[in-house]
């Protein structure tokens, strides 16, 4: 039965500096400590509820061996107090509602924790069967489900997909169609970038996986196969469809099958499946300084995309799957559960590190953390001298984080629900660095201090001043385009593109404008922005009001346009041919690759496109092409899945 603790108690099972390493690793020898008094969004540190359990540890008094090198020593119970602080004061000064995290050893689990509210508006608190959503960590499950089931079948992850599944396969050019692999799909180097804001707006519910595989024929390629790390979820989604060809049954079905039922993760499951959301911790964003909760239905826009990261679970059941991979694929008893080899395959080197801006180098910073290369669903880097293969995810606001040290056979896991700033990546990179060092028996490089203000004192922080992340939304390509210089009912009508959807533009009332959180707050009907309606999701529709040619998320993705960290609007550009007449909208769907057009339909139909194909001439034919055909026939945007941050 679940504790739940009134705000500020402390509850205490067990005592410290015992030797703990007997205990088992279902709950005895639990540690609920609350302490502190820092403010985090709107509540103090003593006002969080936190159940620790504590498992395997040694009395600060126990003298090691003198011989035993540090990395392979227990983490003393001096060193687990010391760490448990640090956590709950990082979750204070970098506004943290909930943190769950597991770290294990030498195939035990070292200790759990479940701290804050689940629900940051209701102060819920969390319990041991709190759910997170972990984003793309499901991408280290996927890979490996792959990599297991083409293994058993005697197949490689270097046999050419179109020769896997011959009757449904096709990509953008003949190339990539007649020599993509599955290993470039999981290694992300397929040359076509990962047109993240496309997830935002989800699937009608009615698009199947096969469908959405169909249409990936259409995802414009911006450099050649096996040229550059290009993060895409929806070729990992294509990864997944291939062994579902194979076997005739579901990617979800053969995850719980291979993976999830023989290592009893009982708690793990897809964000997609659920019913209700009363044992999630809620994803939330901050406004004013506050908490807002957003809405869990949210997630249900990962599907069909679910192979990507549609997974949630606790840190019990994430602690199963650290052991296993630390393991070489056996469960807590010993029993072999995968493949050594299958596991081997995914940490393997396929493209040089993607150089995300993690780094941590000397002298700049008193230790070293650098990437080295990318596997399939795993970076491997170098932590102060330690080999760490790691993942990061994130989706809506929830952010995780996992750890492999291969080297001293331990690991890690931590996510959070939210809100997606700045100070939720810097406390997630000190948490883990911290877990990191008691695990290794390092001296904690971060202290009281430095864990609130990282990355300074070493580096400056960044400033992000609200007025002037309003203002500062950049120019338009072509001459700002005014009410007074075009005439607003030619924006009205509907815009496709084949491999991003449909947008509908509608014309509003009268009066105002700015974003909300909810249609129940802004009546479009009462308001005199143009409104700019992007397709339907699987849970209902996002409207974006235009003020000017900036657009502000009204409904459930307000948080993206209008949450204190995020208030630049998404710009849109209305294209126009040398009569005036309204052809087109350019809409921001990758951030880095944005020739992107929805073409205007008025009836006439649309000609056919003409897809980048790597043997059709080089940049100079990419230019034309991108500036000419993508989007003139494509047809998918409020498709694609939710906003997975990875």
């Amino acid at each position: 039965m679940e504790r739940s603790w009134p705000h500020g108690r402390a509850e205490v099972m067990g005592a410290e500096g015992l030797d703990l390493q007997g205990l088992d690793d279902e709950g005895k020898g639990n540690f609920g400590i609350a302490n502190g008094s820092d403010v985090a969004g709107g509540y103090k540190l003593d006002e969080v509820p936190a159940i620790w359990e504590i498992l395997r540890v040694k009395n600060s008094k126990v003298r090691e061996e003198q011989n035993l090198p540090v990395w392979q020593r227990l983490p003393t119970s001096e060193d687990v107090f010391r760490f448990k602080k640090l956590v709950q004061q990082t979750m204070a000064c970098r506004k943290l509602p909930a943190l769950t995290l597991a770290l294990v050893k030498d195939g035990h689990v070292v200790l759990r924790a479940n701290l804050g509210h689940a629900d940051p508006e209701g102060r819920v608190p969390v319990s041991r069967s709190t759910r997170f959503a972990i984003g793309s960590l499901t991408k280290a499950f996927t890979s490996t489900l792959v990599s297991e089931l083409l293994l058993r079948r005697n197949l490689s992850l270097d046999t050419p997909i179109n020769k896997l599944i011959p009757e449904s396969f096709q990509l953008m050019d003949e190339v990539r169609t007649r020599t993509v692999t599955v290993r470039d799909l999981l290694g992300h180097r397929t040359g076509v970038p990962g047109y993240f804001h496309a997830l935002l707006m989800g699937f009608p519910a009615h698009v199947t996986r096969s469908e959405l595989i169909s249409r990936l024929r259409y995802l414009p390629a911006v450099v050649p196969l096996r040229y550059q790390f290009l993060y895409n979820n929806y070729l990992y989604t294509l990864a997944a469809h291939v062994v579902e060809k194979l076997t005739s049954r579901r990617w979800e079905a053969l995850l719980r099958d291979v993976i999830l039922t023989p290592l009893a993760m009982r708690s793990t499951g897809f964000v997609d499946e659920v019913k209700g959301f009363e044992q999630f911790a809620l994803p939330c964003a901050l406004r004013n300084g506050s908490f807002r909760n957003l809405m869990p239905d949210l997630l249900l826009s990962v599907s069909p995309c679910g192979p990507a990261g549609s997974l949630y679970s606790t840190a019990h059941d994430m602690a199963r799957w650290l052991q296993a991979l630390l393991s070489d694929g056996r469960d807590a008893k010993g029993k072999q559960v995968l493949q050594e080899k299958a596991l081997r395959e995914t940490t393997r080197a396929v493209m040089p590190p993607p150089g995300i801006g993690t780094d941590l180098t000397k002298p700049d910073f008193p230790i070293s953390d650098v990437e080295q290369s990318y596997g399939m669903g795993w970076v491997t880097s170098n932590y102060r001298g330690y080999e760490k293969v790691w993942h990061s995810g994130g989706i809506v606001t929830y952010s995780s984080r996992l750890w492999l040290l291969p080297g001293v056979k331990a690991g890690l896991f931590v996510a959070t629900n939210g809100p997606q700033t700045r100070d939720k990546g810097h406390a997630l990179t000190a948490i883990t660095n911290m877990a990191a060092d008691l695990l290794l028996g390092e001296a904690f490089w971060l202290n009281e201090t430095t864990i609130c203000t990282f990355p300074a004192p070493w580096k400056p922080p960044q400033i992000h001043d609200k007025k002037e992340r309003r203002d500062s939304t950049g120019g338009l390509t072509t001459k700002r385009q005014e009410s007074s210089d075009l005439d607003l009912n030619q924006l009205v009508g509907v815009y496709t593109n084949k491999a991003f959807g449909e947008i509908v533009i509608e014309r509003g009332g009268g009066g105002g404008g700015g974003g909300g959180d909810g249609l129940e707050e802004y009546d479009v009907r009462e308001h005199g922005d143009d409104i700019f309606k992007a397709g339907e999701k699987g849970n209902g529709s996002e409207w974006l009001v235009l003020k000017g040619w900036d657009g502000w998320f009204i409904g459930p993705l307000w948080y993206v346009t209008d949450s204190d960290e995020h208030q630049r609007p998404i710009r849109v550009h209305f294209l126009r041919d040398v009569t005036g007449h309204v052809e087109g909208i350019r809409y921001p769907i990758d951030g880095h690759y944005d020739d992107i057009e929805f073409r205007k339909q008025d009836g006439q139909g649309v000609t056919a496109s003409v897809p980048y194909s790597a043997t059709s001439g080089g940049e100079a034919a990419m230019t034309a092409v991108a500036r000419l055909d993508f989007g003139v026939a494509l047809l998918l945007m409020a498709w694609l899945c939710k906003p997975l941050q990875f």
